[in-house]
């Protein structure tokens, strides 16, 4: 296997970027990251390392892109029904469902959940990790009234075993997002996990609800999150696959009603594009 990289080239986002690119056997793949390392996110220096030591998820991405996801890219008609939540500020896609990001001020939280989740059959929420435990428990408790409609909540305190464990026996449905760090956190701490392909390669053996996120990398990324979403993901819980992605000012997905369908031309026009691409650097393996 033969491995490249090509570094700030700003193709698919206006921050630092590092594309790669892999021929195995004559197949090529590639696969771009641009890192928000206020979320923990490894910067591009240590990526770079993990490549040359062969321990980059990356890798396993581009191979994936090679050998999978671009077999999809000659093929119309990929729908899905999009069952994606909006933001408050976003236009709808769907009727029922919300998704809400907390702030981890409690009154604050309170009164979003209580007000603007309201009219919602089902919300799902978002904290970042911004809770301690015991100031979520005490969020928790204050919207009992609204329990049957939360489907998760996504890293509501900072990863701690026990603490995980005492919000599982109240029931909390916990969803794993910027604190996965390994398949074992994931078997101790509930069924659901938020993925960002880019970053996590998933064995969908280990999960019984795999909810497939975009990962704010840029098109390439979103197309790629789109492909392991057919591919093994939970189609009832698709969960920020941006239909709003685009390449060239060209729109990724076209969204009819509640419809989402794959704009082939645009995929294959990213492809044409990093295959036309020079300069780039070959990893000493």
């Amino acid at each position: 296997m033969k491995i490249w990289i090509l570094e700030n080239k700003k193709i698919f986002n206006s921050r630092d970027e590092v594309l790669v690119k892999i021929d195995f056997n004559d197949h090529i793949g590639f696969c771009s990251y641009s890192p928000w390392e206020h979320l923990g996110q490894r910067s591009l220096s240590l990526v770079r390392d993990d490549l040359k030591a062969l321990k980059s998820e990356m890798i396993g991405i581009a191979w994936k892109d090679a050998f999978i996801f671009q077999k999809y890219k000659e093929t119309t008609g990929h729908r899905l029904k999009n069952h994606t939540f909006y933001h408050k500020e976003l236009i709808k896609f769907s009727s029922d469902v919300l998704k809400l990001k907390l702030s981890g001020k409690i009154e604050q939280d309170i009164n979003l959940v209580q007000e603007i989740g309201e009219t919602f059959s089902r919300i799902r929420l978002d904290a970042n990790y911004k809770y301690s435990i015991d100031d979520f428990l005490t969020f928790w408790a204050r919207i009992s009234l609204d329990h049957h409609k939360v489907e998760y909540i996504e890293d509501p305190i900072a990863w701690n075993e026990s603490d995980y464990k005492k919000l599982l026996n109240l029931k909390v449905p916990i969803a794993l997002d910027q604190i996965f760090n390994n398949e074992q956190v994931i078997l101790n701490a509930g069924e659901r996990l938020v993925l960002k392909p880019i970053i996590q390669s998933v064995n969908s053996q280990y999960y019984k609800k795999c909810i497939f996120s975009h990962n704010m990398n840029g098109a390439l990324s979103d197309w790629q999150s789109f492909c392991e979403l057919i591919r093994i993901g939970d189609l009832t819980k698709t969960h920020g696959v941006a239909s709003t992605s685009s390449f060239n000012r060209k729109k990724l997905f076209t969204k009819t009603g509640e419809l989402v369908e794959i704009n082939t031309p645009v995929i294959k026009e990213i492809y044409d594009h990093l295959y036309s691409l020079k300069d780039w650097e070959k990893v000493s393996l």
